[in-house]
């Protein structure tokens, strides 16, 4: 909830319209996406954990990937999204929202936001695996990246603020 208070925030204080930095928070939930995504797949590839674990990001993915290079299909999704009391002020532009996304989305954008959120992932998931031999654990570097970022991945898919009683779980 708190990344969608920072467009009205910005349009407020810089004049910045929300149409243009709504999307953003899109975008990069997106590349967040494909960063744990990478992080799982890698991490797979070096544990017996079930590989099939990773084709619901991975399908996920690729619907995003098709929806986006499809401007009329993303500004239909953009329209029905905008006659929802609280969004239409979020996304009152849809051309523009969508402009902002394709944008974002072009190739030197695409490999800054794909790294940063790759490097990101992956010191997360460092973090928690020196907290985890801090407590006297025992678990493979690699087996944490795969357990880990699935589960986040859940959490977040689950639509349940903060992933809360899944990410526990």
């Amino acid at each position: 909830l708190g990344e969608i208070l920072r467009s009205p925030f910005i349009k407020r204080d810089y004049d910045i319209p929300i149409s243009k930095t709504a999307p953003i928070l899109l975008v990069e939930r997106f590349y967040d996406l494909l960063g744990v995504t990478a992080i799982v797949a890698i991490g797979l590839f070096f544990t017996k954990i079930d590989k099939t674990v990773v084709l619901i990001p991975l399908g996920i993915i690729a619907l995003i990937i098709i929806l986006i290079g499809n401007k009329n299909t993303v500004n239909k999704i953009f329209k029905k999204l905008s006659k929802i009391k609280i969004l239409n002020k979020i996304i009152p532009n849809t051309d523009e929202a969508f402009e902002v996304t394709y944008m974002l989305m072009k190739p030197k954008y695409f490999t800054v936001g794909i790294s940063a959120s790759f490097g990101s992932a992956l010191l997360e998931v460092a973090g928690v695996y020196l907290f985890v031999l801090g407590l006297s654990g025992n678990i493979e570097f690699q087996d944490l990246i795969v357990l880990f970022h699935t589960v986040n991945f859940a959490a977040a898919a689950s639509m349940i603020p903060a992933g809360i009683g899944i990410f526990e779980g």
